[in-house]
C-alpha cells in the first residue's frame, strides 16, 4: 500500500466512523467473522479525557467530579494542536468545525496540493508516519496490545537498540504489538522501531519486516 493510502486510512480512522473485522463466537461454539463499527478515534479519545478507557469510565467521584485521564488529555491536546495549525492555515477556514471536521478539510487540500505536486516526498512520508502514530496511540489506549521485542536490527534506520525516554534504559529498537481479539493476529499486527519511529502495519508490513530481516536488505551494519 502507497503512502497517500496509509496517510487516507489513519485520517478516516481518526475523524470517521470506521469498522473492524471480529473474529465471534456464538452460544453453539459457532465462530464467524463480524463486522463492528466504532466511532471516530478522536471522538473516543474526546470522551476519555473526562470518563477514562477503564471498565469504570465516567463514574462520578464521590465530591461529584468526573476524574481526568491525565494521558487522554495529554495525547488529545498534542493533536488538536497540530490539527488547529495546519487548519488555521487554509484558506476557507471556518471557525465552527470540530477537530474531526477540521482533519478532513485539511486533508482534502493536502491531498489536493500532493497531486499536483506541491507536496515533497520527505514531508509526505512525515505526514503519513506522523498521523499513522497517533492512530496507533489512540487505539492502544483503548485496546492494549501483547508485545514482544526484536533484538535485530531495524530495517529503516539500522538501529538495533534505542533508549526509553522515561528512564534512559536501553531496550530493543523493534517493538512488534498484536491484538489477539481480531480476525487475524497479522492484520492488527505492527512493529515500531523505537529509534527512527518508523510503523509498519498490518500482515503486508509484517512480511515486509520479516524478509528484510531475514536477507538483512538494506540494514546499516
Amino acid at each position: 500500500m502507497s503512502d497517500d493510502m496509509f496517510l487516507r486510512d489513519a485520517v478516516m480512522k481518526l475523524a470517521r466512523p470506521h469498522t473492524t473485522r471480529v473474529l465471534q463466537a456464538n452460544d453453539a461454539g459457532i465462530s464467524c467473522i463480524s463486522e463492528v463499527e466504532h466511532e471516530p478515534l478522536l471522538t473516543q479519545l474526546r470522551a476519555a479525557v473526562a470518563g477514562g478507557t477503564s471498565p469504570r469510565a465516567g463514574v462520578v467521584a464521590a465530591d461529584g467530579k468526573i476524574p481526568l485521564n491525565p494521558a487522554a488529555s495529554e495525547l488529545f491536546t498534542t493533536i488538536a494542536k497540530q490539527i488547529n495549525a495546519w487548519y488555521i492555515a487554509l484558506p476557507n477556514r471556518r471557525e465552527d468545525r470540530y477537530i474531526q471536521d477540521r482533519l478532513i478539510d485539511w486533508y482534502t487540500d493536502y491531498e489536493n496540493r500532493r497531486r499536483a505536486g506541491q507536496i515533497s516526498d520527505v514531508v509526505d512520508h512525515d505526514v503519513t508516519r506522523l498521523l499513522e502514530k497517533w492512530e496507533h496511540q489512540i487505539t492502544s489506549m483503548f485496546d492494549p496490545p501483547s508485545s514482544f521485542e526484536l533484538t535485530r536490527p531495524c530495517p529503516e534506520c539500522g538501529e538495533r537498540w534505542a533508549f526509553d525516554p522515561k528512564n534512559g534504559d536501553r531496550i530493543g529498537a523493534l517493538l512488534v504489538e498484536y491484538r489477539t481479539s481480531g480476525a487475524s493476529i497479522f492484520d492488527s499486527a505492527t512493529v515500531h522501531c523505537r529509534a527512527c519511529d518508523h510503523l509498519w502495519k498490518g500482515s503486508h508490513g509484517s512480511r515486509e519486516v520479516s524478509w528484510a530481516i531475514d536477507h538483512e536488505t538494506g540494514v546499516v551494519a
